[in-house]
């Protein structure tokens, strides 16, 4: 009796770990199921991130050559202001020269007005006086280089003097 019992506890033992093992086979094998369900859930999102990659590359090299594209355009830009800058100058110059004539000229006709007052309380001149003013006018504009010819000393102190 004692060898049936013991013999009926060891299979008592060994059907209790048989059921152990079973219900711990079961746990395995949702966590298995589980694993293989995210592990093509994982393909899924790597496949997605490759995609994702690929496009960013794309764009990236899309914003290359949109970057190199402008680049060549600011330059461009660049040249055209400094080209723009040089001619503005140009045209500051001249626009000097051009108030220095005005200035030249108001200034000749201010002189003109003062000898036409003097001159209507004055003597007539004579024609080689009036030739030697012209003359004078002529090399104060800077249209002449021609020396003021006169015989007498006093006509060119009183043209000198008075314009």
């Amino acid at each position: 009796m004692i060898g049936s019992s013991l013999s009926l506890i060891i299979e008592l033992i060994v059907s209790l770990l048989l059921v152990v093992t079973i219900s711990y086979c079961f746990i395995v094998n949702r966590k298995l199921t589980a694993i293989r369900a995210d592990q093509s859930g994982l393909r899924m999102v790597i496949g997605e991130l490759n995609r994702s990659s690929e496009r960013a590359e794309r764009a990236i090299g899309e914003m290359r050559r949109t970057a190199q594209s402008i680049e060549g355009e600011m330059a461009g830009y660049v040249v055209s202001a400094k080209g723009a800058r040089d001619e503005l100058e140009d045209v500051v110059e001249r626009s000097k020269d051009v108030r220095m004539a005005v200035e030249k000229l108001s200034q000749v006709d201010l002189n003109a007005l003062r000898l036409v007052s003097r001159a209507a309380n004055a003597v007539p001149a004579s024609s080689e006086q009036m030739q030697m003013a012209k003359q004078l006018k002529r090399q104060r504009l800077g249209f002449g280089r021609e020396q003021v010819r006169s015989s007498s000393t006093e006509v060119q102190k009183r043209s000198s003097g008075e314009a």
